[in-house]
């Protein structure tokens, strides 16, 4: 895992450095988003290097360290069912995209062109889900309803094993899974139901302990 981290760190070193990046740039940039800890080298963060381009290889990248790097050691087992059909991931790519399409229609009256708003709202959508934080633009002025969504982002968090922060992709999912068959078995006391996640069945004792984990954050972030 510490070779897959690195490896990923070197190549957006490189790939910062060939989209215009001085190379210390590229450096502070890449740790930044290695790490999921959105540092940047000018004040005016990304949009400092006033480059689409720049913009959108930092959205993909800290994507990508907010992404499970076991699924990564399995791309190189060439296990390819197993990244593809991992029930976080493809929760963890929904959120994104969906996300990025609600704020670009809520906020495309701001900026009234439309490369543009997807630029800024999927640059916002990945940093803050992965709670990296880069800086670009100004969300002040947005309308709550694209706020509220990016708060929920920064409470989800990215997925399990990467190095992105919040309650994590795949403990929201559960919670809503078990949500969902609370509801169910109260409308049908006699069904006998099974939670299951990447096609295991999660015990009794796994799910109490993420309620139990959600309540020690619920009431930490309320704090």
């Amino acid at each position: 895992l510490y070779l897959l981290y690195l490896a990923l760190f070197a190549i957006f070193v490189v790939i910062y450095y060939l989209a215009g990046m001085p190379l210390f740039d590229s450096f502070i940039i890449a740790m930044g988003t290695a790490g999921t800890g959105g540092f940047a080298v000018y004040n005016d963060g990304i949009a400092h290097y006033n480059s689409s381009l720049i913009t959108y290889l930092v959205s993909f990248g800290v994507l990508i360290f907010g992404v499970n790097f076991n699924l990564y050691y399995f791309l190189l087992l060439r296990k390819f069912k197993a990244f593809f059909c991992d029930e976080e991931l493809r929760t963890y790519l929904i959120i994104v995209t969906s996300a990025t399409i609600f704020i670009c229609l809520n906020v495309f009256h701001i900026y009234q062109d439309l490369s543009q708003t997807l630029e800024i709202s999927f640059f916002q959508v990945s940093n803050i889900i992965t709670t990296t934080g880069f800086g670009f633009g100004d969300i002040t002025a947005w309308p709550l309803f694209s706020q509220f969504i990016l708060l929920m982002l920064m409470v989800v968090g990215g997925s399990a094993g990467s190095t992105a922060g919040g309650l994590k992709v795949i403990r929201c999912l559960t919670l809503w899974r078990i949500a969902k068959n609370q509801v169910l078995s109260t409308l049908s006391p006699n069904r006998v139901l099974t939670l299951h996640v990447n096609d295991t069945v999660l015990d009794k004792d796994t799910q109490h302990q993420i309620l139990k984990y959600f309540t020690i954050y619920s009431f930490i972030t309320i704090g």
